[in-house]
């Protein structure tokens, strides 16, 4: 074999192993976790997100469940969502993984540093991300009660008289309208004007979650506004309430739980149903709520 037959053998061997090493290479997920707070009270609940993002041509990946080692937590609940979006003219899978923990006790909690593997099903091949630690401020919740028996109460009427005072020497001033915060009817309002054709995606399902928790506890001067779903039918149903309106309440807040944590995107005509049943319970029950 002469020389200039050996390069070219050469030269073919090495730009296969390079072909191969930069199309796995392009298809490695990208990857990233978080945690929506980093400070809560004892009776509050913190998440984990975590995403994967990959070209949807270049691999066909699978995720184990994340299984943290937590320190004063523990897992509430867990769900996970994959859905196709078009990035730079291609199509794009994107895996999330959303994990809640309720606080155990006060002080520093945390969700130790953990791996999470994933194989491509098309080419075998295998790896694993690493999701850093996580620390959380765990807080004593505001004993009002005691607040009010201590003093806070004589505190609390002295500010409130300085205060009027100094509105009624300054004169009224009409608030603009504009100023106004926006009610609770307007910002349901919002988040269904917010909703893709065909779907609504996690993150308007959460916001959905959050904002008609926050009409519930200031409607019925509920303990927390921060509740899960559970813990809001619980206190509902210990209300002195018409049995109708606990059965109501418990549907729409189980029908949006349900919706949080399914592994798929909530359809249309599901999801218009859902807000617009929650519009309804909220305009008979006018009340402004802060921003």
């Amino acid at each position: 074999m002469t020389f200039r037959k050996r390069s070219w053998i050469y030269l073919i061997f090495f730009s296969c192993c390079f072909s191969a090493l930069f199309d796995s290479a392009c298809a490695e997920p990208s990857f990233q976790a978080s945690v929506d707070r980093k400070k809560i009270f004892l009776n509050q609940t913190c998440a984990l997100k975590i995403e994967f993002e990959w070209p949807k041509k270049e691999a066909r990946y699978t995720f184990a469940i994340p299984s943290p080692n937590l320190q004063k937590m523990k897992l509430l609940r867990q769900g996970e969502a994959q859905e196709t979006r078009v990035k730079e003219g291609a199509e794009w899978t994107r895996k999330t993984f959303m994990l809640e923990f309720q606080p155990l006790e006060t002080g520093t909690a945390a969700i130790e540093e953990f791996q999470v593997h994933y194989v491509d099903s098309l080419s075998q091949k295998q790896g694993q991300f690493l999701v850093p630690r996580s620390s959380i401020k765990i807080l004593r919740p505001v004993n009002l009660k005691a607040f009010f028996e201590t003093g806070g109460a004589v505190l609390f009427s002295a500010l409130l008289a300085i205060f009027a005072f100094r509105i009624r020497s300054s004169g009224r001033k009409k608030i603009p309208q504009d100023s106004q915060p926006p009610s609770a009817f307007d910002k349901f309002q919002e988040i269904q004007k917010r909703m893709a054709p065909g779907i609504a995606g996690k993150a308007l399902i959460y916001d959905l979650s959050k904002e008609f928790r926050n009409f519930l506890a200031q409607y019925y001067q509920l303990s927390h506004r921060e509740a899960t779903e559970d813990e809001l039918i619980g206190e509902i149903q210990r209300k002195e309430l018409p049995l109708d309106e606990k059965k109501l309440v418990t549907v729409l807040l189980s029908e949006i739980r349900e919706a949080k944590f399914v592994p798929t995107n909530t359809a249309e005509q599901d999801f218009k149903r859902l807000i617009e049943s929650i519009l309804e319970f909220v305009g008979k029950r006018k009340i402004v709520m802060n921003s």
